[in-house]
């Protein structure tokens, strides 16, 4: 049988995750549904046996130097009409049922796409994580977001956008429309006019990313996912408008995870910085 793990009202942290995920499981943040027991949950056992998983500590002397190939044909426009959705563990942007037509077809993506290889991918959903889930020599940013691109062959590649607190107050237009009507948890509001042609440029439309090949960050923890991380060009957010996020939706931060490598190494200085 299939354990299910409820805690009292007050906690509100069990959560079935993302409209566009994979499957809808319920884990939290916090306790038995926790990342330390994620591998419990359906599913999910590769949480706690892959070899690689996300999020990753980022060792600028090493990994932040090194040179890739972007991403091609880097396309994004504006959105103009979406849903934002309260998962419980996080706010996310996708495209709505009613908008979606057929999967498949083309219509469930909003509109972003790049070129890697020769596979396209589309933006499936955005949403947020604070603190920052991959740190920069073992430490974290404000906030994480994960703009998740799915290409026709089901490959998963999500692109991480750092935001920190700016001290002098200036508000990010990008969160504006995001943050003036936070949905409760569960609860799917209508959104419209979302600046993301303007994230995208603000970070050189990912030509100067770093990455790796890791796992979604939350259950069912899958592997395969090409990661591309744009540490260069971190943005602003007011406090005001980082709290209103972090009020929402509270800790949500998986640990960080080994590397393949430090599993084949006999050193274990680095393992968790």
């Amino acid at each position: 049988g299939i354990l299910i793990f409820k805690y009292p009202p007050a906690t509100s942290t069990s959560i079935v995750f993302s409209v566009k995920a994979e499957s809808k499981i319920e884990f939290s943040y916090v306790g038995m549904t926790g990342p330390a027991f994620w591998h419990l949950l359906p599913n999910s056992s590769i949480c706690l046996d892959g070899r690689r998983q996300s999020p990753i500590n980022l060792r600028s002397h090493t990994d932040l130097n090194k040179k890739f190939e972007p991403p091609c044909n880097v396309r994004v426009k504006n959105i103009v009409k979406a849903e934002l959705v309260h998962t419980g563990t996080t706010i996310e942007v996708a495209l709505g049922k009613e908008e979606e037509g057929e999967e498949g077809k083309g219509n469930e993506f909003l509109p972003a796409s790049f070129t890697v290889g020769d596979e396209t991918f589309k933006l499936l959903q955005f949403h947020f994580h604070t603190p920052s889930e991959h740190r920069i020599d073992g430490v974290h940013l404000d906030v994480e977001a994960h703009f998740v691109f799915k290409s026709q062959n089901d490959k998963i590649s999500v692109v991480a956008i750092f935001f920190n607190v700016d001290l002098e107050g200036k508000e990010n237009k990008f969160f504006k429309p995001i943050l003036k009507n936070i949905p409760k948890p569960k609860e799917v509001i209508n959104i419209r006019n979302i600046g993301l042609s303007k994230i995208f440029r603000d970070i050189k439309n990912i030509q100067e990313p770093f990455t790796y090949n890791g796992s979604l960050t939350t259950p069912p923890c899958t592997e395969g996912v090409r990661w591309w991380i744009n540490h260069k060009h971190i943005q602003s957010i007011s406090s005001c408008q980082h709290n209103k996020l972090r009020n929402a939706i509270g800790f949500n931060s998986r640990f960080i995870q080994l590397r393949e490598s430090d599993y084949e190494s006999d050193s274990k200085k680095e393992n968790y910085y």
